[in-house]
């Protein structure tokens, strides 16, 4: 049985993965901040480990990864991200040193740094691959007014595509691609999104179970063709 690590797992595209996933026989550690949260519906399943996890708390790190302890891990998905305003329909962008360091913490930075850590469990699965979470926002060729006026989001996903490149080159035995899972209907997306979240979530599963035709250290979208950074 094939496992898969989801961090950002309890809503929107991250539940979604967790419901795929499930679905198709694997086992899943679905990793999130408030395991309260969590559909009771699907925390009864004998293939899921629900574990909480703050990407950003180290302590919150330390203790996840106990609990996952030595299990291979044949796929991680970087998808716990942070917008620069509640919506992409709220232009009440963040303006802080410290609220844009968050987003750039939580986008950024702890899609890297928990690569490094899960490293040994990825090398212990058969398809050693690390899919995260990008956006064609973090783009130059696709820069635009509203993209610049989410400068601090868009910022934080151009260097995710770099960080995340630069795990795949430390780490040459394990794949590492950045996908872009189009504009959906989540809390981040809104309602006026145009793709549900488990369509993406269905494309993505693709993606994951069989990477050997994935483009290593690039941007693809949804179905696995690379986009100009």
């Amino acid at each position: 049985m094939k496992t898969v690590f989801i961090t950002g797992a309890n809503r929107g595209l991250g539940l979604e993965l967790v419901k795929i996933f499930l679905k198709n026989g694997w086992k899943v550690f679905a990793a999130c901040r408030n395991t309260n949260s969590f559909p009771a519906e699907i925390s009864g399943s004998q293939n899921l480990t629900v574990l909480t996890l703050d990407v950003i708390s180290q302590t919150s790190v330390d203790v996840a990864l106990r609990e996952l302890g030595f299990a291979p891990v044949d796929v991680l998905i970087n998808n716990a991200g942070i917008f620069d305003s509640t919506s992409v329909d709220d232009d009440n962008v963040v303006s802080t040193v410290e609220t844009a360091g968050k987003v750039f913490e939580t986008n950024s930075i702890a899609p890297k740094l928990f690569a490094e850590r899960l490293v040994p469990n990825l090398q212990a699965g058969t398809n050693k691959l690390v899919l995260t979470i990008s956006s064609h926002m973090g783009t130059h060729t696709k820069m635009d007014e509203y993209h610049a006026q989410h400068w601090v989001y868009s910022a934080s996903k151009a260097a995710a595509n770099y960080t995340m490149s630069a795990f795949g080159l430390l780490h040459p035995d394990i794949k590492s691609v950045l996908v872009h899972p189009g504009w959906m209907k989540t809390d981040m997306g809104s309602a006026s999104a145009t793709l549900e979240p488990s369509f993406s979530a269905q494309k993505i599963f693709v993606l994951a179970s069989d990477p050997k035709g994935l483009p290593n250290r690039k941007l693809v979208d949804l179905d696995g063709r690379e986009m100009p950074l």
